[in-house]
């Protein structure tokens, strides 16, 4: 473990809050010396917990943590060796191909390299279909004219777990081949 990573970096014991099932079952594989609970209600909630110190950390998406949360405290985006769920680093916006202001408006946004992570990662859970028994995580990441995809497969009673990593080229078609390759060696 990287130990500027504060994840990473929590003591043995910590007492961790996680938003969904996938990532409690991530958090306990990554780090089975901490106590990882799953949490139902909103972040703001749980955040008040960290500040009566029931709680040493909590693990959300930025898009949960509403007005002054995000600020009030320390944090900081994780990196590897933790997996978010595939795509979850995407919002996306869709448009009717008959409306061209829109078209010509979305299009001046599109960041091939981004669709091209994001493509690889969404391929791969859609050919792994996952029962609610496993938790797949993944991510894609483009480096100059390579695209890599690593993923994990676990048993939510991480009775077993699989791991993943590939190359390939940056480019839609590369982004499938490379799916289908994890997904094959998952």
């Amino acid at each position: 473990y990287d130990p500027r990573d504060l994840f990473a970096g929590l003591p043995q014991g910590s007492r961790i809050a996680v938003s969904g099932l996938s990532d409690e079952t991530f958090a306990r594989w990554l780090r089975p010396d901490v106590e990882v609970e799953c949490f139902e209600t909103r972040a703001d909630d749980v955040f008040a917990r960290l500040r009566e110190s029931s709680l040493d950390a909590m693990i959300a998406d930025e898009s949960e943590l509403q007005g002054e949360v995000l600020p009030a405290c320390p944090h900081r985006f994780l990196q590897e060796p933790w997996l978010s769920e595939p795509g979850q680093g995407a919002s996306i916006v869709v448009a009717s191909r008959e409306d061209e202001e829109l078209t010509v408006l979305l299009k001046a946004l599109e960041h091939r390299n981004s669709r091209i992570e994001i493509e690889s990662e969404i391929r791969l859970q859609n050919i792994c279909r996952m029962e609610s028994l496993h938790v797949l995580r993944a991510r894609a990441r483009c480096e100059g004219d390579r695209l890599g995809l690593r993923a994990v497969l676990l048993a939510v009673d991480l009775s077993w777990t699989v791991e993943a990593q590939r190359q390939g080229e940056v480019t839609r078609s590369g982004a499938s081949r490379l799916a289908r390759q994890v997904a094959r060696d998952l």
